[in-house]
């Protein structure tokens, strides 16, 4: 199973009649995963023989094994991120970067039938925006993270922010820029990025765009910004739409807040005062 930044791995080996000198191989032949050194055995009555060990594996010895016996290994192997390739796998974990094999064999049965385990298709590159509206109902704090887990590095990528076509009559981006935050185990930074560095050139512009440094290596990013609703000809909350995407990472992550008019919201109440077959007479309440 894969946990985070860990794959944890069992592997069961069942004996049929009396084996000796049982061998028990593992290959972390992914590119990605790097042994734990943690192999913990359950369920054999002779002690195991360390052969030998490293970041790629282990190999094992069991002096022997008796009819219907069954030995169980766990052990762990750490996604280490710096063997990741995300320019081509996109943010998503491969067969070629998780593979793990395992193989048995004893003097009884020499030959090798290797098992394999990988985990293709696990995302590890994550995204999020969240939004915030101030007590005025007309400006919005967005907030996107990207790479909160850590696994891989963003570096390199690029993150591009639209305010969305049928929320721009009203909408335009505030403030002085972006601000980014860049956290890792040794704490976090923090630098304002102006408009006209992420490609505002004017008021007219609704999308922008910052091209994280390769120098960068494994952090979280944080970014947060403003946008601005003129709410004045509005007559109840209108929904503001604002999404973000990461195209190296096949990352679209949509966006949404409702802001409120400037004045007394409009609100109609009505009731029916007469009908008949023919007509209804209705009452309407502002």
């Amino acid at each position: 199973r894969l946990y985070n930044k860990k794959a944890v791995f069992t592997i069961t080996v069942t004996s049929t009649g009396i084996n000796n000198n049982v061998v028990i191989s593992d290959t972390m032949a992914g590119s990605a995963l790097k042994y734990m050194g943690d192999a913990a055995f359950q369920g054999n009555s002779s002690t195991p023989v360390e052969v030998s060990s490293g970041d790629d594996g282990f190999v094992f010895t069991l002096p022997s094994m008796n009819h219907n016996e069954t030995v169980r290994i766990t052990y762990s192997a750490e996604l280490d991120g710096s063997r990741l390739n995300a320019a081509e796998d996109h943010g998503v974990l491969t067969a070629e970067e998780t593979n793990n094999t395992v193989n048995a064999k004893s003097d009884e049965d020499p030959t090798e039938e290797p098992a394999s385990k990988n985990f293709p298709g696990s995302r590890y590159m994550n995204m999020s925006k969240g939004s915030v509206v101030d007590e005025n109902g007309s400006t919005i704090t967005w907030t996107i993270k990207l790479n909160e887990d850590r696994i891989g590095t963003a570096a390199g990528t690029t993150i591009t922010d639209s305010i969305n076509e049928d929320s721009r009559d009203i909408t335009s981006y505030s403030g002085d820029g972006i601000t980014i935050t860049r956290q890792d185990d040794s704490g976090e930074t923090s630098e304002t990025v102006g408009w006209g560095s992420v490609g505002m050139t004017g008021s007219g512009d609704y999308d922008w765009s910052y091209t994280i440094p390769e120098s960068d290596g494994n952090v979280t990013y944080v970014i947060t910004y403003t946008t601005e609703s003129d709410t004045s000809g509005e007559l109840k909350e209108r929904k503001i739409g604002n999404t973000v995407k990461n195209d190296a990472f096949g990352l679209v992550i949509p966006g949404g807040a409702s802001v409120k008019p400037t004045g007394t919201e409009l609100s109609i109440d009505k009731s029916v005062v007469s009908s008949n077959t023919q007509e209804t007479t209705w009452k309407l309440k502002s």
